[in-house]
This record gives structure tokens, C-alpha cells and sequence, in this order.
């Protein structure tokens, strides 16, 4: 339905005032437009600064580092074999180590070697049991005896035994000897016995050559039968 304006006394139309209407409805503005005037505003609020230190905290980023690898371990392996491509798969492995084990390790060296244990050579006593005689000398305070021989013997001899009665005398000396060192060792006073001053020759008998008599052989008569040559000259027979 339409409505006429209203008229004045002298019928002319009367201006009226339009009515605006306004929305009370809440203007929203996007995210991006308060970020874009944000950003604007600090831009010109703030001055960069002259000196900016920033220190993080190391052991963060090494759990996290940590945190990382952990999660990614793990290395998962499926295999599907089937009894041919094993024994295939075996076969293959067993030449090729083989062949390695040729080239590595050369024929003529054995795998196990064997060290032998050398045990200590058994060492033999020097020490050994005889009988010397000779006439006993000292020197300079050194007793020793000189043999036969014109071999002179050092003598071990024991505190407690006097041997200055025999020097100059013809000793049998009895004891142990080192032929290593041509060391005598007496034992007791017993161990020696006085010889006269002189060797004695024990006299000896020369065997006479003794003659053999070979025994003649004596001949014997024999006698020879005749050969009958009726034998021979007959054919018959």
C-alpha cells in the first residue's frame, strides 16, 4: 500500500528527513587485517636496537635432538625364504667364503702351529770321586799339588786340617774333583796318605816269544787199480 506525502495550507508538497537506519550489527575484521595493522603500528613504534643478546639453554636442544633419534631407531628386517632359494642362498655363501679363506690364508701355512716346550737340558755334576798323587807345594800361602804329570791341582781344603807337615812330600790325595775348574776337594785328614820320596817301579816281566811247531804231514802208500781197456775196445757191451 502506498502512501501519499503530506500537503501544507497552500497544498505543497512537505519535505520530510529520510530516515537512515543504521546496523548495530558488530563489524569483524579478518585475522590477516589485525596482523597487517599490528605489524604496521609496532613498525613505527619501534626502533631496532643496538645490541640483541639471546642465550638458549643447550640441554633443550639435545633431549630434543635425543627425543628425535630414538623415535627414528630401529631398523626392521623381513625375510621370506623359500627351501630352494636357502639352498641356493647356502651354496653361494659356502663357495664365496671358500674362496676367500684360500686367498687369505696360504696352503703351506698351517692353521694351528704347534710351539713345542723346551724343557731345561739336564746339566751333569762336575763334581766327581778320584785320586791324585804328587808332591804338595805352596805358594804364596796356596796349597796345591803337583802331579806326575807336571799338572799342578788346586786344593780345597777345610779350615780345621794342617797341611804344613806335607809340603814338599809325596801325597796321595783323595777327594772330589772339578775338572772344570782342576779344583781338589778334601774332605777329612783321612783323605791323604804319605808316599815314600821316590816312585817305586813296580817290576815287570818281558814274555819271551814262545816258538810253534807245525806238524810235518807223513805220506801214505796208495796203490792204483789198473784200467781194464777191454772195456773200451769191446762195442757189444
Amino acid at each position: 500500500m502506498l502512501t501519499t506525502p503530506a500537503r501544507d495550507q497552500s497544498g505543497r508538497f512537505i519535505k520530510t528527513s529520510t530516515d537512515t537506519t543504521y546496523s548495530t550489527a558488530p563489524t569483524t575484521k579478518s585475522e590477516s587485517d589485525e596482523q597487517i595493522s599490528t605489524y604496521s603500528i609496532t613498525k613505527k613504534r619501534t626502533d631496532p636496537p643496538l645490541l640483541f643478546l639471546r642465550v638458549s639453554n643447550p640441554i633443550t636442544y639435545i633431549k630434543r635432538w635425543w627425543k628425535r633419534v630414538v623415535g627414528n631407531e630401529g631398523v626392521e628386517f623381513r625375510l621370506k625364504v623359500r627351501p630352494l632359494t636357502a639352498i641356493a642362498i647356502a651354496m653361494a655363501l659356502g663357495i664365496f667364503s671358500f674362496g676367500v679363506g684360500r686367498v687369505s690364508v696360504p696352503a703351506d701355512s698351517p692353521i694351528i702351529k704347534y710351539i713345542p716346550q723346551l724343557l731345561p737340558a739336564p746339566t751333569s755334576n762336575p763334581w766327581r770321586e778320584t785320586a791324585f798323587s804328587g808332591t804338595l807345594r805352596s805358594t804364596n800361602g796356596d796349597i796345591y799339588l803337583l802331579t806326575s804329570e807336571s799338572e799342578a791341582l788346586s786344593l780345597n781344603i777345610p779350615s780345621n786340617l794342617d797341611l804344613s807337615n806335607y809340603i814338599g812330600k809325596r801325597i796321595l790325595a783323595k777327594g772330589l774333583f772339578n775338572e772344570n775348574q782342576r779344583l781338589l776337594k778334601i774332605i777329612s785328614v783321612e783323605n791323604i796318605e804319605l808316599l815314600s820320596t821316590k816312585p817305586q817301579k813296580i817290576p815287570t816281566t818281558i814274555p819271551s816269544p814262545t816258538t810253534f811247531h807245525t806238524p810235518t804231514p807223513i805220506p801214505t802208500n796208495t796203490q792204483e787199480e789198473p784200467l781194464d781197456v777191454s772195456v773200451y775196445n769191446n762195442p757189444s757191451m
